[in-house]
């Protein structure tokens, strides 16, 4: 009997969980200049199911503890969005949307190590996906792609928050050390974007 009720209790938490999350995460075997389980650049590819609607926020945690928010301040909704992030090993990722909460467990090989070298010298980059583009990072040809160069993301100068433009209109990224160097983020919406830049503050 108590075999029983225990077959019931994880059936009814693993049927809970995946009619509740609308969080789809992927992590590429490689990336640009990394393997795809190096512990310093771990990046993480995220597809809703149900779109981020505008005034909505995406949190990301590591350990029960915030590294990463997204917030929709425009008109569109976002289907996709990725980024990489800092990891050591065993650590779980939870994905909290307005109306579900995911855990992902990512493979990493190497623990992380944060650079040695402090340096803060923003270079911020935007462009449409071309399909070069989207060959080299595992993208999707009509997304955004935006790169900023020159932050070891270490030490007393580490980004707070990034102002990221689809369309001329705003998603606020807020960040934290755990964002990887020289950070990075893809923004997808439904319609191909015609326009992407992005801020550093």
């Amino acid at each position: 009997m108590l075999l029983k009720q225990k077959f019931i209790l994880i059936f009814l938490s693993t049927f809970v969980t995946n009619v509740f999350s609308n969080v789809i995460v992927s992590q590429p075997d490689k990336i640009l200049g990394f393997t795809g389980y190096d512990g310093r650049q771990i990046q993480l590819e995220f597809q809703f199911t149900k779109p981020i609607d505008k005034n909505q926020t995406v949190d990301f945690f590591i350990n029960d503890k915030k590294v990463l928010s997204m917030k929709n301040e425009s008109n569109q909704q976002i289907e996709r969005f990725a980024t990489r992030l800092r990891f050591n090993k065993d650590e779980t990722l939870m994905i909290k949307t307005t109306d579900s909460s995911t855990n992902f467990v990512p493979t990493v090989a190497t623990n992380y190590v944060a650079p040695a070298n402090n340096s803060y010298q923003p270079q911020p980059r935007a462009s449409v996906i071309s399909e070069q583009i989207a060959k080299s990072y595992n993208a999707k040809v009509g997304d955004c792609i935006y790169m900023i160069g020159g932050i070891s993301n270490s030490g007393n100068q580490v980004p707070t928050k990034f102002i990221i433009k689809v369309n001329n209109e705003n998603v606020i990224v807020d960040s934290s050390d755990r964002v990887a160097m020289n950070p990075w983020f893809v923004i997808g919406i439904k319609e191909t974007a015609k326009s992407c830049d992005i801020f550093v503050q």
